[in-house]
Order: C-alpha cells, then structure tokens, then sequence
C-alpha cells in the first residue's frame, strides 16, 4: 500500500495523536486520550490501526514506553 493510501485512511483522530506523539513520544496513553477528550477503548483503537498500519510503533523498557511516528509521516 502506497505512503498515500495509507495517508488518505488516517482519520483527523488519529492525525492528532501522530502530531502529539512527535511533540512528546514518552507522553502516557491516558495523557493522549485526555487530550483528545475520547474514552480509553477509542484511543486504543485508533492506536492499534496506527501501530498496524506500519505508521507508529512502540518501545518499552523497563519504567518508561516511547512511541516513535515512521519517517514518512
């Protein structure tokens, strides 16, 4: 799938939450889902089509989680 395709499926939901986690990739994800005034199972929803998609990814050490948004984006 094209850079575009995907793009194109993003929703403004899920924009907002790549723009917030390239201003702070350690921010927590009930700090995101604070800032984007959804319920927690609607911002792990997004979170997952993100992560799915290739477009965001996670990685966890032992006291923290920081998320990384693709070059591409």
């Amino acid at each position: 799938m094209s850079q575009q395709n995907v793009t194109a499926k993003i929703s403004e939901r899920q924009k907002r939450i790549l723009n917030i986690v390239k201003e702070n990739p350690n921010i927590l994800q009930t700090e995101q889902a604070e800032r984007l005034d959804v319920r927690r199972e609607t911002f792990h929803r997004d979170m997952k089509k993100l992560v799915d998609a290739g477009i965001l990814t996670r990685s966890d050490s032992d006291k923290k989680c920081t998320w990384k948004v693709a070059k591409k984006f």
